[in-house]
């Protein structure tokens, strides 16, 4: 008769924390703290002592990113030649987490079983769909507008960027698990269709163009890992007639597209008045620049970030831009902007270290979602609000922290 396993013991066999925190993450950065409580809870419970924490690493630098914990730091330094001091506090206040996660997982005890993991974000990607959709229909009904489904209308929980990036996050956990034959064909199927028709109703450019990139780079690792012909083939069709379907029902969506290909392909006749969203980011992504080339070692200083570039938009007549006060809207020309050339290598550091440090079965998944949120940093100071800073401190020092266990006893 084989040992009872006790309700303790299967607890403890698995970081209930991260999963807790994993589900959360796509729902409402309001319940980011919830996670973060969890996750100092589940340590305590597992009592891990500093001489404790050492025994599966020779070196703590393999399991903790640096590159995060060194870009906080010259945040810090940034105050130092900031004159908006009170914005610089704030600003690091913020961006606490950059230093908090890296010491949690460095005390971490249990390795992520990533399959547990992807189940967990998936289901708060649903959850966050249900209630999303809930408050669609409830505004519908009150006011008889079909475009309460479509764009920052449906994600009334965080920016529809945010929204977009996490929806296909889990659209590549789905692959992942259907892959590894953890989700029936039907389910996985299901979940494809409403991760892609989401993030498409979100009305994210960005989102939708990574989307587009996950598709390909998943249809293309079915073909010639798995010789999944029919799946790859299938997922592309079904792909195409959503994206072809929402794009031709949802006149939202079908203007942002277009504004914003009018802006790539004729960037001379934008107005420098203009506050179209993709019109402003090249505008503001312009005296960014401008702003880099006058400070390109140490930038403007953590705190006079904004005021800096509120003034450059103004010296060029950027006027819709700067009554707005847009921030880069570029995560790579913000930092670089705040704190010189060193932030902009830091965060290049930070995510080449989980992406290298991953390796085995779990390789393509896990590198997925670090490409993923790296993207998105793009057109979109991600790193500028909780929305984004919390899953990506977490899910950039998870993976940073990820290390392989014995054959008789692998949690993954």
């Amino acid at each position: 008769m084989g040992k009872v396993i006790t309700i303790k013991e299967r607890f403890l066999s698995h970081p209930v924390g991260i999963y807790l925190f994993a589900f959360l993450l796509p729902i409402y950065p309001k319940f980011y703290t919830l996670g973060i409580l969890a996750l100092l809870i589940d340590l305590i419970i597992r009592r891990v002592s500093l001489r404790q924490k050492n025994h599966h690493s020779a070196s703590l630098i393999t399991r903790f990113n640096v590159g995060l914990v060194l870009f906080f730091i010259l945040h810090l330094t940034g105050i130092l030649y900031s004159s908006n001091t009170a914005f610089a506090w704030s600003d690091i206040g913020m961006k606490a987490s950059f230093v908090l996660f890296p010491i949690i997982f460095l005390f971490y005890p249990k390795s992520v079983n990533w399959k547990n993991f992807g189940k967990s974000f998936i289901a708060g990607a649903v959850f966050s769909i249900i209630l999303c959709l809930i408050n669609a229909t409830i505004t519908y009904w009150r006011d008889g507008f079909v475009s309460n489904f479509f764009d920052s209308h449906l994600s009334f929980l965080m920016h529809r960027s945010y929204w977009a990036t996490y929806l296909v996050m889990a659209y590549s956990l789905t692959w992942f698990l259907y892959n590894k034959k953890l989700l029936p064909t039907i389910i996985s199927i299901f979940l494809l269709l409403l991760f892609s028709l989401l993030t498409f109703m979100s009305g994210s450019k960005m989102g939708i163009l990574i989307l587009i990139l996950t598709t390909l780079a998943w249809v293309t690792y079915v073909v010639l890992k798995k010789k999944a012909y029919v799946m790859g083939a299938l997922s592309l069709l079904l792909f195409l007639i959503i994206g072809g379907t929402t794009y031709t029902y949802s006149p939202q969506l079908r203007t942002r597209i277009q504004a914003g290909m009018q802006s790539l392909t004729s960037t001379n006749s934008i107005s420098p008045t203009s506050t179209e969203s993709n019109a402003a980011r090249i505008l503001v992504w312009s005296s960014a620049m401008d702003e880099i080339k006058e400070h390109p070692i140490w930038g403007v200083g953590t705190g006079d970030i904004k005021d800096e570039l509120y003034q450059r938009n103004l010296t060029n007549r950027y006027t819709g831009v700067a009554e707005m006060h847009l921030n880069a809207h570029n995560q790579f020309l913000n930092s670089y902007l705040a704190i010189g050339i060193l932030g902009f290598l830091t965060l290049l550091l930070s995510f080449l270290i989980p992406f290298w440090r991953i390796r085995g079965e779990y390789q393509f998944v896990v590198r997925s979602l670090v490409v993923i949120l790296f993207l998105s940093l793009f057109t979109e100071s991600f790193f500028e609000t909780q929305a984004g800073i919390v899953p990506g401190a977490f899910i950039l020092c998870l993976i940073a922290n990820y290390r392989p266990t014995s054959a008789v006893n692998d949690p993954i």
